[in-house]
């Protein structure tokens, strides 16, 4: 087990074990054997605390959002483990199951499903998916269909008494942000977070399922994530009515509304499926295993979703990559062991175009100079940034991954799914006009890229490259400073290999216009008493606020203004995007007034027309926040917020809390003033030396 994990009701974490070495070994195997010969396990091991856990997606407030995830205890666990050794030598799991299978992973499920997509486009040739979604498939399983299963798949009688002394007077409490429940019994389901239950489940999906389950990739599973495929709509409809029946008849549910329906090279009138009289929801995009499919067989889609997972998880991060006390050298490597991994999964199973690729290197880019202080303006070749970090282009990291797993498909069995589908043949023609790009395109442009042919890197004994242990030719290395050299065919190495170099110069005091400053001064200007008769002059189009037939509570609004002044943490204030790097939330507030302002001509053109300026100074602000804070200030002078509401808001520190569309436009704001100290734009002795 890894370190560092939650511990159980117990409170015993998995580090005790390891701390005691040789002396745990002797102690757990023989607790083990008295448990197994007895087949009863402690009594302490059958607590657990449930942590429901949201799943990203959906109305927060509904409880089928969640996913309950138990504290189980740790040695029980390592118990499960062996338990489940002993089971997977005599459990044979169909092909189909890609799901905690060795020599498997989600990476198969989704290259087996991109290629046969991209096989029928080009042969114009229609593709029926439906996506099953099981509806609490790990709480919903049927204990007694469990021991059934286990018995029909070859389990010694004893193993399967093991398993159900688990399962045996098992009892949880629900841990929440308020407190927890009392604690009750647990007698439906498997144990989520339990090192046994997936391939408990694996088992009753694979009886489940023998009889209506087809070979790949027409039927693949990822635990309880179905996938059925069918050339015609007609057979897809009732191959999902067959599944539905096996499922459900043993006590598993299908999910009509999280079940949706995807056609590939679709004709016009091919209609939908239905699903108990009822159709399918159909759609152009589905996210299967973390990785976006699109209908037409293009990856345009993923690459922005890859683009948002990096900026999260740089996000997460962005404490120990922001720190200016932190080298670039750690910095790179957190940078890769937590940002680039989220950015690169799934795209060794594409073929990117260079545009898409430009994508990707520039959100990249952006993350390594939010990283190391600098900005565009400082006129820093990417290169160096790049070399500093000691972090490779992204692009011949795409690349790399998509030539090794190319070798991983073509070591592989005749018999493995993925190779099946680079040799399937399909009749028909693609389509006139310029051909839409495969897979194979992409290796052929890496090959050219390294200087190999296909033929030669899969080499004679079907090995990529012809490896015997490791990589042999320097051609089929890509391009990275993190500690593998890259060759290009004229033999010289890449600029970002190389660090910025040390010509020994004097440094002169550090200096950013951005980070030196100390109070940020925005003004917002509003309009108000606008109407048909007091139309705004041209000269104020786009540069205010207009408030239409209006008038506005300038008491309660300076009242309201005032509680922003002073250090506050503005978290509610904050807009939540991929693009913006975290901020400390904590601000200091130095001015918030409403004072009446003027037309930028100078001159008076109505007299119901009147201006406000609203002023806000510190030292930084967060993303959009003055926006959202006039739009509080001119929600209470219209009425519609009290002062005691803004309070609350403040107080709830709730991005979420904010309400909807309140947020005052983008034109209208204006950064008026910035403040240096004076030593900051006087040069020192030292600097002058320098000079």
């Amino acid at each position: 087990m890894k370190s560092g994990k939650a511990v159980g009701p117990d409170d015993i974490p998995v580090e005790v074990w390891k701390c005691l070495g040789e002396a745990a070994m002797e102690f757990l195997t023989s607790l083990f054997n008295r448990v197994l010969e007895s087949e009863r396990m402690p009594e302490e091991w059958r607590r657990s605390v449930l942590v429901p856990i949201f799943k990203n997606k959906g109305d927060v407030q509904s409880c089928s959002n969640y996913r309950g995830i138990k504290l189980m205890s740790h040695t029980m666990k390592l118990w499960e483990r062996v338990v489940e050794a002993r089971l997977r030598k005599v459990v044979e799991i169909c092909e189909q199951q890609y799901g905690f299978m060795p020599r498997k992973s989600t990476t198969d499920a989704i290259f087996a499903l991109r290629i046969l997509m991209e096989k029928y486009r080009d042969g114009q040739r229609e593709l029926h998916y439906v996506f099953v979604d099981l509806e609490k498939a790990y709480d919903r399983v049927p204990r007694e269909e469990l021991w059934y299963c286990m018995r029909k798949s070859g389990v010694a009688e004893k193993y399967v008494r093991v398993v159900q002394d688990m399962y045996e007077r098992s009892r949880t409490v629900v841990r929440c942000a308020v407190g927890q429940t009392e604690e009750f019994k647990v007698e439906v389901g498997l144990h989520q977070g339990s090192a046994l239950s997936p391939f408990l489940f694996a088992i009753v999906m694979d009886q489940l399922s023998e009889e209506v389950r087809q070979e790949s990739p027409w039927t693949m599973m990822f635990a309880d994530d179905t996938v059925i495929c069918s050339e015609s709509r007609e057979q897809v409809e009732e191959n999902l009515e067959r599944w539905r029946f096996a499922l459900e008849r043993r006590g598993m549910k299908v999910s009509r509304s999280k079940t949706e329906y995807m056609c590939v090279n679709e004709r016009e009138g091919s209609g939908t499926v239905r699903f108990q009289g009822e159709e399918v929801k159909k759609v152009q995009e589905f996210k299967y295993l973390g990785s976006t499919v699109q209908s037409n067989g293009e990856c345009r889609k993923e690459v922005k979703k890859r683009v948002q997972a990096g900026w999260n998880g740089w996000r997460k991060v962005s404490g120990v990559l922001c720190d200016r006390k932190i080298s670039a050298r750690i910095k790179g490597k957190v940078y890769r062991t937590v940002v680039r991994p989220a950015m690169l999964y799934g795209l060794e199973t594409v073929s990117l175009r260079k545009r898409q690729e430009s994508e990707l290197e520039v959100a990249e880019l952006k993350m390594l100079r939010f990283s190391l202080g600098v900005t565009r303006l400082d006129r820093i070749r990417n290169e160096y940034i790049r070399g500093t970090a000691h972090v490779g282009r992204l692009g011949d990291k795409v690349r790399e991954a998509r030539l090794r797993w190319f070798g991983h498909v073509q070591r592989r069995e005749s018999e493995y799914i993925g190779g099946r589908m680079l040799d399937m043949e399909l009749p028909g023609r693609r389509q006139r006009g310029r051909p839409k790009r495969r897979y194979v395109d992409g290796i052929n442009e890496d090959m050219k890229l390294v200087g190999a042919s296909v033929e030669e890197a899969v080499g004679t004994d079907g090995r990529a490259g012809g490896r015997t242990g490791g990589r042999t030719d320097g051609r089929f290395a890509v391009a990275t400073p993190e500690g593998k050299s890259r060759k290009k065919k004229n033999g010289t190495l890449a600029a970002e290999s190389v660090p910025i170099p040390d010509l020994n110069l004097k440094q002169l005091k550090d200096f950013h216009a951005r980070y030196r400053a100390i109070s940020r001064t925005y003004v917002y200007r509003l309009a108000t008493g606008i109407c048909r008769h007091t139309e705004l002059p041209i000269t104020e189009k786009d540069l205010c606020w207009t408030l239409e037939n209006m008038e506005l509570n300038v008491d309660a609004m300076r009242e309201a203004g005032a509680m922003f002044q002073g250090t506050h943490d503005f978290s509610t204030f904050r807009a939540l995007s991929s693009d913006a790097p975290f901020k400390n939330p904590l601000k200091t507030m130095e001015l918030v007034q409403v004072d009446p302002g003027l037309s930028f001509s100078q001159r008076h053109f109505h007299r119901d027309i009147q201006f406000w300026e609203l002023t806000f100074k510190s030292r930084s602000f967060l993303y959009k926040q003055v926006r959202r804070m006039v739009g509080a200030l001119v929600a209470v002078g219209r009425g519609k917020l009290s002062i005691r509401q803004v309070q609350d808001l403040l107080d709830s520190r709730d991005s979420m809390a904010y309400p909807q569309h309140m947020a005052a436009p983008p034109y209208g704001l204006f950064l008026i003033n910035v403040e240096y100290s004076d030593s900051d734009l006087k040069p020192s002795i030292e600097d002058t030396d320098c000079l």
